[in-house]
């Protein structure tokens, strides 16, 4: 009679442990649709606000930009974005052997070698920010 006890036991427990299982297998999927869902809309914000821009992708000697300028580097998958600082140079997020990783540091290098032959434009995104109501503090 024990034994029937511990075998009842063992499959309530297997089952409870199934319907944990389960439930965690759930939780991910929603989750998982949830990010889906969020990276969707935020992309097609990102769309638009490429579409928004005026300035066409161009060769890095043919861009002008001036001090303060968002640079957006036009990669084969995403688009790179720099701050202009002068001379020649800008600040741009950098991660170890161009892999996307969680360690990243703000670089100062040149705008030829951060381009690194693709397209680039000054994209300023100021359509995406007065639709925002948002406004441009003078340097002064």
């Amino acid at each position: 009679m024990s034994d029937k006890k511990e075998n009842k036991h063992k499959s309530s427990s297997g089952l409870g442990l199934a319907i944990g299982v389960a439930g965690v297998a759930a939780g991910v999927a929603a989750a998982v649709w949830e990010y889906k869902r969020e990276k969707t809309e935020m992309d097609g914000q990102l769309t638009q606000m490429r579409e928004e821009c005026a300035n066409p992708f161009v060769s890095v000697y043919n861009v002008n930009p001036m001090v303060g300028d968002l640079i957006e580097i036009r990669r084969k998958n995403y688009s790179h974005w720099a701050v202009y600082v002068g001379k020649g140079f800008v600040i741009h997020l950098n991660s170890n052997e161009n892999v996307f990783d969680t360690e990243v540091k703000y670089t100062v290098n040149s705008l030829t070698d951060v381009v690194e032959g693709c397209e680039c434009r000054v994209n300023n995104l100021e359509t995406a920010a007065k639709s925002k109501n948002l406004v441009a503090l003078d340097v002064d």
